[in-house]
C-alpha cells in the first residue's frame, strides 16, 4: 500500500479535473521507462489518456500533489500520487478479478 509520486505525461486541463482523477485508474505513459542511477528517479509519467475505472490498469490514483512549483495544470508534469494496484504483497493478487491473495508469496 506504499504510495509514490509520479508526473503526468500531458495536461490534466484544470485542478477540479485533477480532483475527479482521484481514485481513478491509470497507466504508465508511452514515453521512455527509463531512470537514473545516480538519483534512483524514473523517467516514466502517467499516462493521462489511460486515466478510467478500469479494474486492469496498474496504477490507483490516491491524490495530487500540491507543489507550487508545478500548479499548472494546463502544463504536463502534474505530481500525482498513486499506489500499485496489485503489488507483490497487495491483497490484490490479480487485476483482473482483484482477488485476495492466499499467501505472502513469501
Amino acid at each position: 500500500m506504499q504510495t509514490f509520486q509520479v508526473a503526468t505525461d500531458a495536461t490534466i486541463t484544470s485542478r477540479a479535473t485533477a480532483l475527479t482523477a482521484v481514485f481513478a485508474n491509470a497507466s504508465l505513459g508511452t514515453s521512455a521507462r527509463t531512470g537514473s542511477t545516480d538519483t534512483g528517479r524514473s523517467n516514466s509519467a502517467l499516462g493521462v489518456s489511460t486515466i478510467a475505472t478500469t479494474a486492469t490498469l496498474p496504477l490507483k490514483i490516491m491524490g495530487i500533489v500540491d507543489d507550487d512549483a508545478n500548479s499548472d495544470f494546463t502544463a504536463a508534469g502534474i505530481p500525482l500520487i498513486v499506489r500499485i494496484n496489485a503489488h507483490y504483497n497487495s491483497p490484490n493478487a490479480r487485476f483482473d478479478s482483484q482477488t485476495t491473495a492466499t499467501t505472502t508469496g513469501i
